[in-house]
């Protein structure tokens, strides 16, 4: 006789999404356009150099469940908006514009359309992600990029910044705060100091300052100035020095220098002025991500003997499909036991644990000789600048101490 049948299905966990706009070529942004108007010459010319804008979708599984976080491929409705209006009722598919739509390429726009000088367009990108493990349409919606051009007429100051729209701060993939917590443990690697600094992965995240007067790029000589802002809100700006007081290390005509580190989601605004008189400006943002991280495995899963009167135990884990290293540096991680008797012990935080076992009530008998060993663990958030309230605190060499 058959029995009663049970469906168990698969349970899958639901995918945290990040999206972003990138042009990747390399240098300064070609969203940026200047025209000769002596010359009638756009440059880059988009007729025989296009700008390609490519949407960045990434997707973790908290389960593991997706093999790579890169979802390009799994976009459904793609479609691009210009000024708020679909790209194909206002430009022209082909001449103006094409959208790519194969592989990790999917909704890349190729931009041909030069654009006049009187002219300028936000663009946006907004598709469906298809997560077929749950069977669910996720929408995305990215924010907007600027496309502008300027007119390269005799003392006209126009400024440019070497980044995308958006820089993402990943702290599980820098390489230089790695190091440097490596280097104050004594612990062996295979990098220098140099060569972590140079990753841009890095947290020391170096954006060029490109600024042009009339048709050439601005020289030494030029009285022009740079300033720096923070947009706060109701986009209220905030100039910003160089100091070891915040996130900015350098600043100057030629570059911006900043410690990814000590910021969280800030916009900022630079802009050119000439005697005192505001010629141009632009803007670029930067946002600290909550990576995705999976396998979380107890590396000690021996039984404890009679014996014993400690315990020693760390978490491993990856991060895309790699064992995630020194995780304590981004994530607050705590540790706790239950006994029979005592619940909710916590012993310590960090990557891995160290504590008496009669601190946890384990007893001797049948009933109670067994304890239960885990973490609670939680993204800390960006870094800051220790003070008193008063002075920076620094070390022996001058360089302030910061924490998270």
């Amino acid at each position: 006789m058959e029995t009663t049948r049970l469906r168990i299905k698969k349970e899958y966990a639901p995918l945290t999404v990040y999206t972003s706009l990138v042009v990747p070529t390399n240098g300064f942004s070609t969203l940026l356009q200047t025209y000769k108007a002596k010359d009638q010459e756009y440059i880059p010319n988009r007729q025989l150099t296009p700008t390609t804008i490519m949407p960045k979708v990434l997707a973790y599984a908290p389960d593991g469940s997706l093999k790579t976080p890169y979802a390009n491929s799994m976009l459904a409705d793609l479609t691009w908006y210009v000024d708020g209006t679909e790209i194909s009722e206002v430009w022209t598919e082909g001449t103006d514009y094409e959208i790519l739509t194969v592989g990790s390429d999917r909704g890349g726009l190729v931009v041909y359309r030069n654009i006049p000088t009187t002219e300028q367009h936000r663009l946006h990108f907004e598709a469906v992600l298809a997560d077929s493990r749950l069977g669910q349409n996720i929408e995305i919606k990215t924010n907007d990029v600027i496309l502008r051009t300027i007119d390269l007429a005799e003392f006209q100051y126009k400024i440019s910044v070497g980044c995308d729209p958006v820089v993402h701060y990943n702290p599980f993939t820098d390489p230089l705060l790695i190091y440097e917590h490596k280097q104050s443990h004594g612990i062996a690697q295979n990098v220098t100091e140099q060569q972590a600094a140079a990753s841009k992965l890095s947290y020391l995240c170096n954006i060029p300052i490109m600024v042009f007067k009339g048709d050439a790029q601005a020289t030494a000589e030029d009285d022009y100035t740079v300033k720096l802002f923070r947009i706060g809100a109701n986009n209220a700006l905030t100039e910003i020095d160089a100091s070891p007081e915040h996130e900015v290390q350098e600043l100057d005509r030629n570059h911006i220098l900043i410690d990814l580190r000590l910021i969280d989601d800030d916009n900022y605004a630079v802009i050119v002025y000439v005697r005192g008189e505001e010629k141009d400006r632009t803007q670029f943002g930067l946002k600290r991500l909550k990576p995705k991280y999976t396998q979380i495995t107890h590396a000690n899963q021996t039984g404890i003997v009679p014996t014993a009167k400690a315990r020693y135990d760390y978490l491993t884990m990856e991060h895309n499909g790699k064992i995630l290293d020194c995780p304590g540096l981004s994530l607050q991680i705590v540790w706790y036991t239950d006994t029979e008797y005592k619940k909710g012990v916590m012993h310590n935080e960090g990557e891995d644990t160290l504590f008496s076992l009669s601190k946890t009530g384990i007893g001797a008998n049948y009933d109670d000789d067994w304890l239960e060993i885990y973490t609670n663990i939680e993204y800390k958030p960006a870094y800051s600048v220790a003070t008193d309230g008063e002075y920076i605190l620094t070390d022996e060499t001058g360089k302030p101490f910061i924490f998270n």
